[in-house]
């Protein structure tokens, strides 16, 4: 076998698997979530750059009926259970949508592209128009889908009606797996067409996850889930950083680095990496590692093992609600200069922190401004002052601390426009 690589833009499980990138084995998460699965919808919400698409996207692979799956699987903790595999490996037919790029100025521009989607989605499973055992008026359906030819009501239908032709035609319940599904409403929160954007989404999500008799259970992924906890999907189970499987389904640990590194060859870097992309703390793990920043620091590294280490993370498109923020609510960003001095001193700063953060335009205080800052991934828990809590609240005190170098980065940045903001604002009075 060739040496392993790393694939540092990896977002393709299986791409990964056969191309024989190094994967840091993230399905033991399967063994608890599948032992007993209690939940019909969970919804994961974890910063950018953590692995949400890779995940999702191993996950796919694994439950998948129309796939055989054992190899991508081979010597990875999940095929260890072998009782577990035979009941649930490749044995559901599986709806995995991505919601990147619906994200457009206008609401209507937005819905053209989750037709899209969705007309995508049909032409995979194409093989729903001709089968016997999908309704007629569901094949109908699905043939408008495809062209693309149906109204804001239907569409809001389309993955329930998907759902069901794929449970008819196998005579299975169906996995449905979501990535990216906060993507749409932080774009409308951000060009002003928020409300509408919510009910469709809404409309659409609760479809397909409430009171489905084709669902088996469904998967959604984001960034934040601001919106989703006032939809009343009862059985809807929320899940961010402060839960432990978070590390393991998410992040790398320090033990999975340490592996990286010695199979890299890179273990005399250690402390540095950690003092750079580390200092995550997640449920009760306290140093969790950006997997961004971790792979595409490897990847330099590999081509040559004396690189200085640089920001990976910070600039990324996760830091754009963060300056919307400071850009548009000038007034309540004044008071926070000297506490964004003090965090970058190397201070923690006692904040109360809303786990359901509004998105920038929503809410304009200072307390919403370190949520989105803590939920964004931009600061992270003082494990030393704020020990973890097995039963947290959506809102609670917390001692909060950079993480890091890289993201340390981004804070420097973030003074200048607090600081410029502010100096704007007294220029104008």
């Amino acid at each position: 076998m060739s040496a392993c690589k790393i694939l540092a833009e990896a977002e393709d499980f299986a791409a990964l698997r056969q191309g024989n990138g190094i994967y840091v084995d993230k399905t033991g998460f399967l063994l608890k979530f599948l032992s007993p699965q209690s939940a019909v919808a969970t919804m994961m919400t974890h910063p950018w750059g953590f692995g949400k698409t890779l995940f999702l996207s191993m996950l796919s692979e694994f439950f998948d009926i129309r796939k055989d799956s054992r190899r991508l699987f081979a010597g990875l903790k999940i095929s260890a259970n072998e009782e577990l595999c035979r009941k649930w490996m490749n044995r559901y037919p599986v709806l995995f949508l991505s919601l990147k790029g619906a994200e457009k100025p206008a609401y209507a521009q937005t819905l053209t592209r989750l037709q899209q989607i969705v007309s995508e989605l049909c032409n995979i499973h194409g093989y729903l128009l001709s089968s016997e055992n999908v309704d007629p008026e569901d094949r109908e359906a699905l043939q408008k889908y495809l062209k693309q030819e149906v109204d804001e009501d239907e569409l809001a239908h389309s993955l329930a009606v998907l759902s069901g032709a794929l449970c008819d035609h196998y005579g299975r319940s169906v996995i449905v797996l979501v990535d990216e599904c906060d993507t749409p409403l932080a774009a409308a929160a951000r060009y002003g067409y928020y409300e509408e954007m919510e009910g469709f989404m809404h409309a659409m999500l609760g479809d397909v996850l409430k009171g489905n008799r084709a669902l088996e259970f469904g998967i959604l992924a984001g960034c934040m889930s601001t919106g989703f906890h006032c939809w009343q999907l009862g059985n809807l189970r929320f899940r961010d950083l402060s839960v432990p499987v978070s590390a393991e389904a998410f992040g790398f640990t320090q033990g999975e680095v340490d592996r990286l590194l010695e199979d890299t060859g890179l273990s005399s870097r250690r402390e540095e990496i950690r003092e750079w992309y580390g200092g995550y703390c997640m449920g009760h793990e306290q140093n969790v590692f950006c997997p961004w920043s971790i792979m595409h620091c490897l990847a330099t590294l590999q081509s040559n093992g004396r690189n200085a280490l640089k920001a990976c993370w910070s600039g990324s498109r996760a830091h754009i609600p963060i300056l919307d923020f400071v850009r548009n609510n000038a007034p309540e960003v004044q008071g926070v200069q000297e506490d964004l001095a003090r965090l970058c001193a190397g201070e923690a700063l006692i904040r109360h922190i809303d786990s359901v953060p509004a998105y920038p335009g929503q809410e304009s205080s200072a307390d919403n401004f370190w949520s989105l800052l803590c939920m964004a991934g931009f600061l992270t828990r003082c494990p030393e002052r704020s020990p973890w809590n097995a039963m947290p609240s959506l809102l609670q005190e917390m001692a909060l601390v950079v993480p890091n170098r890289d993201v340390h980065s981004f804070f420097r940045r973030l003074e200048q426009e607090v600081a410029g903001n502010t100096g704007n604002r007294a220029r104008k009075s």
